[in-house]
Formats: structure tokens, sequence, C-alpha cells
């Protein structure tokens, strides 16, 4: 398959020694701290990290701010019954997230280890999330990747909480680009499953632009024939002539 024959000849990328592994490793004991202790097993693991991260500092941003509300409001609350006081924090919290990432999913998530339910509150109902389902939710999140798969698919995924960029899907798969490590992600929406490709050969001196990366993608997403993934590859010149030289007399049996 055209994946593995680009891989095989690819350049080589460390994930630990990449700005995001760095970013892990400065965060890592403080969210350990909270009950998040994941292990990083390879690149992709780390744009899930990145999300909780961002979930994380929205969290702390949301529940900081609603601290000083209540201090500086304390007398005003105490004489509001529920529906005044689910009013007053609905148009705070509005002010406050304003700025913070969030994705759609049904509504806008703010912290991704939540579910949408909690979400929908934290906007909407503040006061509810003192329930003691709510409490027991939120003093046991969903800490690892298959938890927030099962809430929201792969949709934190091309939203704000990571640096991943979506580039196509079918039924079955979505292509997600990496910068930082100039690959595609293909992710199976069922599963998480992941299968990678390293742009360019270990050869070759040039970049590709996006719309070749797009263009890529579409093809590998649409199951084109693998000549044909080649020869475009080929005719735009994004394979060293060494690559050519050692891979098309075979390729072509």
């Amino acid at each position: 398959m055209i994946i593995e024959l680009l891989n095989h000849y690819a350049r080589s990328h460390d994930f630990t020694k990449s700005q995001l592994h760095g970013a892990y490793r400065k965060k890592r004991q403080l969210l350990k701290d909270y009950g998040f202790d994941f292990k990083i097993k390879n690149s992709f693991d780390l744009y899930t990290f990145e999300i909780i991260s961002r979930g994380f500092e929205n969290e702390q941003a949301i529940n900081d701010a609603i601290n000083l509300l209540k201090n500086q409001n304390e007398d005003v609350l105490r004489h509001l019954n529920y529906q005044e006081r689910q009013r007053f924090f609905h148009q705070e919290i509005g002010r406050i997230v304003e700025n913070l990432p969030c994705f759609s999913y049904g509504c806008d998530i703010y912290i991704p280890y939540y579910n949408r339910k909690v979400n929908e509150y934290i906007v909407s109902d503040y006061e509810a999330l003192g329930l003691k389902k709510y409490q027991l939710i939120l003093k046991n999140p969903d800490r690892n990747q298959l938890d927030i798969f099962k809430h929201y698919g792969l949709a934190p995924y091309a939203g704000d909480f990571c640096d991943l960029e979506r580039l196509g899907e079918n039924d079955g798969r979505v292509a997600f680009y990496s910068r930082e490590f100039n690959l595609i992600y293909f992710i199976s929406k069922e599963d998480l499953q992941i299968q990678e490709l390293v742009l360019k050969d270990k050869w070759f001196k040039g970049d590709y632009t996006r719309e070749q990366i797009e263009t890529l993608a579409g093809m590998i997403i649409s199951d084109e024939d693998d000549i044909l993934i080649y020869d475009y590859l080929a005719q735009e010149n994004l394979l060293s002539d060494k690559f050519i030289k050692k891979t098309e007399k075979k390729w072509r049996k």
C-alpha cells in the first residue's frame, strides 16, 4: 500500500523532542496532581494531552471567576431565589467563556473530559452542578482518550482544543494534518485506530503546499488507486529522485 511505502522511506521524527512533548513535560505533574495521569505512547497522544490541558485551563478559569463573583456578590446572592441566581450566573458565566476555546457538540463544550450535560449546565444552570449526581462527575472526570472519544467522537480534535487541522473524511475515517510532525493522521471514527502518513521521503528537500496536502489526503480517504496517488506525487515533484529510483520498478510490477 502507498502509505506503507512512503512511511518506509520517510524522514524519521522523534516526538519526544517536539515542542508539544516539552509542554507535556512541563504540565504533566500539575495534571497528575488532579488525577490526570496517562502515558504518552505516540505523537497523537500529545494532542489528546493538549485537549485535556486546555480543558483543565478552561475549568480553572471558570472556577476562579465564579469564586470571585461569589465573594464579591455574597450579600446579593443570599437574597436571590434559585431562578434569580440561575439568571445571574448564566449572564456572568457567558461573559467568562466568551474568549475560551470550545467546540460544538449539541452545545458549546468547554471542558471535554466532562459529558455534554455538565458542559451545558456550566453555562446555562451553574447552580444545578451542586446536585450530588453532578458533584460525583466533577470529582471523577473522564481522564483518558477513549472516555473523551466515547462522549464526543473526534470533534475535540477538530476544534480549538488542539493544533491539528482537519483535512477531510469519509464514512469510516477522518484525516488530520499535524504541522508539528509534518504528517497526516487517518483516524477511524469507530474505534480511534490511527494510521500515520509521514510527508516527505528522507531525501526530499522541498515542502508540500496546503493544497497538495489536502489533495493527497483526499485521494487516500477516497480510496484512490495507489498507482494514481504515486503518479500524483511524482507529477507534483513531491518525491525525491532517489525515492523514485528505489521504488518505481517494484511499484509497477
